[in-house]
């Protein structure tokens, strides 16, 4: 079985590639309803819903069809700043 922290990690990684303005907060809830076997793939749904991510994991058993619900849960979130606006600093102070 694939473990919960594996699978954490892969979908943080994929809500960065598919909301990447948005920066992720804590993690609000995770609930595991299946198991995942390592040689079964899956895939994370996202759906930004106000200052929360939703997430699906659910595996893949085919074309077209929804799979398994491996887990579901959201996260906080805000808007990310611009890599310009999170640098703070004066130069001429150093």
């Amino acid at each position: 079985i694939v473990p919960g922290v594996v699978i954490l990690s892969r979908v943080t990684d994929d809500i960065r590639r598919q909301l990447p303005h948005i920066a992720l907060g804590t993690l609000l809830t995770m609930r595991f309803q299946a198991p995942l076997r390592p040689d079964r793939s899956f895939t994370v749904h996202t759906e930004l819903q106000g200052e929360r991510v939703h997430v699906e994991v659910r595996e893949n058993i085919g074309e077209n069809a929804p799979g398994t619900l491996i887990a579901a849960g959201q996260w906080a979130c805000g808007t990310a700043s611009p890599v310009s606006d999170r640098v703070s600093g004066n130069m001429s102070d150093a």
